[in-house]
């Protein structure tokens, strides 16, 4: 099943704006997430780790920091590896980098660092606002809105939030979407959230445009059809955002469940881009459920496709990045 040219159309509509200036925490780190996913899954990744490490040794290098905290955070999950990432983004935080900043305070808010910590964790985003960092005005606002830290302050830290999306911050936007699809102040607005999630998408936020295909899907929000919605689950998918995985391969399975699609077409591109989303399901998403169903998956196509192109998918899915996707 290919992408209509009116699907693809509406989606490049979608993701072409208009839309405000993005955030740049937002845009760095969504940027530096993907690389590093990349970078690392590629056949340079001891190169690209002794650059990295070679840049950070001097500490001066805060964007270098920064990244080295990053890859640290996504590679080590234990709880020693988070810590060392969060120093990481400390020593590059009193360096002035904004991106730091906000991450330090993540790292306070987290818990990951306890020392003094709703202080700094409301120093350290508060640092980062005053460098134009919407982002971190609406991380404020959500541990107003959770109260675990700080008093609980819902309105107020949702009209934080707010008016962080307005001003360019895709995260907050997001954030914004998830209040209204939770109903905080009453029943769900699933309108208003996709209007926020739509603006985001615009700015490129991989989980916008997966929280839009998931609205699609469920049925709260339809967008103009289901090929949009798959179109932003893999737009979502290509970027590396791990719950987009299940989605781009259950959209398919809906299409090969409903005969919508035959044999030629699951021996073809359509059943390989199926095995490929289910095999990153399977492989990077935490949710137990989520494996289950991508094993679900895998089994039926096992079924379904020759013993040869199943052995030839699978060689493939090894070598191959999402963004090639």
């Amino acid at each position: 099943m290919k992408h209509s040219i009116w699907a693809i159309a509406a989606v490049t509509i979608l993701l072409a704006g208009p839309a405000k200036a993005a955030d740049s925490v937002d845009t760095y780190l969504a940027a530096t997430r993907a690389k590093i996913y990349q970078e690392l899954r590629g056949e340079a990744a001891n190169a690209y780790v002794a650059s990295l490490y070679s840049r950070a040794l001097s500490g001066e290098d805060p964007q270098a920091l920064t990244e080295q905290g990053l890859m640290t955070a996504a590679t080590r999950r234990d709880t020693e590896g988070q810590s060392e990432a969060c120093r990481l983004f400390v020593s590059a935080a009193e360096l002035g980098f904004a991106p730091a900043q906000f991450l330090a305070g993540d790292c306070y808010a987290a818990g990951t660092l306890t020392d003094d910590q709703a202080a700094q964790m409301q120093r350290w985003y508060a640092a980062a606002a005053a460098q134009g960092a919407a982002s971190a005005q609406c991380a404020l606002g959500r541990q107003l809105m959770d109260g675990t830290l700080i008093v609980r302050d819902t309105p107020r830290g949702y009209a934080l939030c707010e008016e962080a999306a307005q001003a360019g911050s895709s995260s907050a936007a997001v954030t914004v979407a998830k209040a209204q699809i939770s109903g905080w102040s009453g029943s769900p607005d699933y309108a208003k959230a996709a209007g926020y999630l739509e603006t985001a998408t615009r700015d490129g936020n991989a989980e916008a445009a997966y929280l839009l295909a998931s609205l699609h899907r469920d049925g709260r929000r339809g967008l103009e059809s289901t090929e949009q919605a798959l179109a932003l689950a893999d737009f979502s998918a290509k970027r590396s955002h791990v719950p987009a995985f299940i989605l781009a391969a259950q959209f398919r399975m809906d299409a090969l469940s409903t005969g919508r699609v035959g044999g030629a077409d699951v021996r073809g591109d359509f059943g390989w881009r199926l095995f490929y989303w289910a095999t990153l399901a399977e492989r990077h998403d935490p949710d137990r459920a989520v494996k289950r169903e991508a094993r679900r998956i895998l089994g039926v196509l096992k079924q379904a496709a020759p013993d040869d192109v199943y052995s030839r998918w699978t060689a493939d899915a090894g070598r191959t990045r999402p963004s090639q996707m």
